[in-house]
């Protein structure tokens, strides 16, 4: 891209001083954009060296330096003179700078103060639309990084509750390699369909025609019923408070004590609306596994609640991997 040349100069008394260093960061981080390298760009760093002051005019011939190309090496720390000419040879083609040659092209300042060099104006006559390509830059940047980190996390979550498939093979791929903003949208659409429909295939594989019609008074006792068969037991003590140092999530919402497990069965009973679990597959639970083990399971989702995609589906999981308990005494 030739911003130089397909960028009218505008005349100084339009554009202000502009300081060299401000615009070599902006042509740094547009790099790409004007297909300009760092070493191309490292070269243009060491021209600006040699103009002592931070601004740069945009008056045509106001700003040229013309260090030979050996001193100009030397600063480069030996960059050999024929790469040298190469990267110089690139900033004149795209108009950063422009070559303001003497009769025998050597470069060099009269006493009358005419000079002979780079000229460094282009910088200054066009800093406000290399600004403009460097806010375009970075934004583009911005949004490619956050959507690789997007489609990283599906890939992982489809990893986490279904493995590996042929499309989270295909994305760890790509998110090794730069693609461009078409080819990473296409790809998130993907496993956002790829996972929905999974979703969907589990949830409706679970036969729930009769869960809604589960009559709660049947299942869940008065506190007083509660409290007259609550089991004092060592053991139940010790079970208790295992699972209590085990799960901690539920003391963000209920931070008083848990003493007993009918005060466990209650806050079980509020999380499961808070979690987005239909009230009748928790008395399903409750019916199946009994209510000791639906406390267990519900403070245990809770604790997994960021890496589970669907906790009432989850809990319906665990009722069917669990050996029946019809037992609902607390």
């Amino acid at each position: 891209m030739q911003f130089g040349r397909s960028t009218p100069a505008v005349q100084s008394s339009d554009v202000t001083l502009v300081d060299k260093w401000q615009v070599l960061q902006d042509l740094t981080d547009c790099a790409e954009t004007l297909e300009l390298n760092h070493r191309t760009l490292s070269v243009l760093r060491a021209l600006l060296t040699f103009h002592r002051d931070r601004d740069i005019d945009p008056e045509p011939l106001s700003t040229v330096v013309f260090p030979s190309n050996k001193t100009l090496s030397h600063r480069l720390n030996g960059m050999p003179e024929s790469t040298l000419r190469r990267h110089l040879c690139k900033l004149v083609a795209a108009g950063v700078v422009i070559r303001h040659d003497s009769a025998n092209r050597k470069r060099f300042k009269r006493r009358a103060g005419v000079a002979y060099g780079f000229d460094l104006a282009p910088l200054a006559q066009n800093a406000a639309y290399i600004a403009s390509i460097a806010d375009q830059a970075c934004e583009k940047r911005d949004r490619l990084a956050n959507l690789r980190d997007h489609i990283a996390q599906l890939r992982e979550t489809f990893l986490s509750n279904n493995g590996p498939c042929e499309i989270t093979e295909e994305a760890r791929v790509i998110l090794r390699r730069k693609p461009d903003e078409a080819v990473l949208n296409a790809l998130k659409a993907r496993l956002e369909g790829q996972i929905e429909t999974v979703t969907t295939a589990k949830m409706n594989g679970h036969d729930n025609q009769n869960e809604r019609h589960i009559q709660s008074e049947s299942l869940i006792c008065s506190d007083q019923v509660v409290e007259k068969k609550e089991h004092n037991s060592t053991t139940s003590d010790r079970a208790l408070v295992r699972l209590l140092e085990q799960c901690k999530e539920y003391k963000l919402y209920f931070p008083d004590p848990v003493r007993h497990w009918n005060d466990a069965f209650k806050i079980a009973s509020q999380l499961t609306g808070m979690m987005g679990i239909d009230q009748a597959v928790f008395l399903q639970a409750v019916s199946k596994i009994g209510k000791k083990k639906s406390v267990i399971a519900i403070f245990q989702t809770l604790d997994r609640l960021p890496t589970i995609d669907n906790p009432g589906g989850y809990l319906r999981r665990l009722i069917q991997n669990t050996q029946p308990n019809p037992e609902t005494a607390l």
